[in-house]
């Protein structure tokens, strides 16, 4: 659990740090802003979710329910854009999870940031979104150029 939380919060950092690294070019843009405030708050309710989930009445053991996929990569993908990283989303719309939420924003987050962090200085990161041909199967391919 320890490991979990930890690889959390340093993608929750890292998204704090390339706002940090861009606030000098992007100050006055309202575009940046928005994005950056939309960042913060996504942030602080991620670390919100994530001391919950420490205690022993979390979050961790509600039910899960059908999630829209392709709205969960969306988020991921606006949450980025504060950043101004070159992430692309393909498919998704529609397609639904029987999971938890939150727990499937973070693993397609942590996907993500491994993906940027095994990419060159000038990363283009793209998920897909597939359904395969059983019905209980989800394809989620993130791809980077190196």
């Amino acid at each position: 659990m320890s490991t979990f939380v930890v690889h959390d919060l340093k993608n929750l950092i890292a998204q704090l740090q390339l706002l940090l690294s861009n606030v000098e070019r992007h100050r006055d843009n309202p575009d940046f802003q928005r994005d950056m405030l939309r960042t913060i708050e996504h942030v602080v309710g991620r670390m919100h979710q994530l001391t919950l989930q420490l205690r022993p009445e979390g979050s961790a053991n509600d039910p899960a329910r059908a999630v829209d996929v392709g709205v969960v990569v969306r988020r991921v993908q606006a949450l980025r854009a504060a950043g101004r990283s070159g992430l692309k989303v393909e498919g998704g719309e529609g397609m639904l999870a029987w999971a938890h939420d939150d727990l499937l924003e973070r693993v397609i987050s942590h996907l993500v940031q491994n993906a940027f962090d095994a990419s060159g200085p000038q990363p283009d990161v793209t998920v897909r979104v597939r359904a395969k041909a059983m019905a209980c199967s989800l394809m989620l391919r993130i791809v980077a150029k190196v």
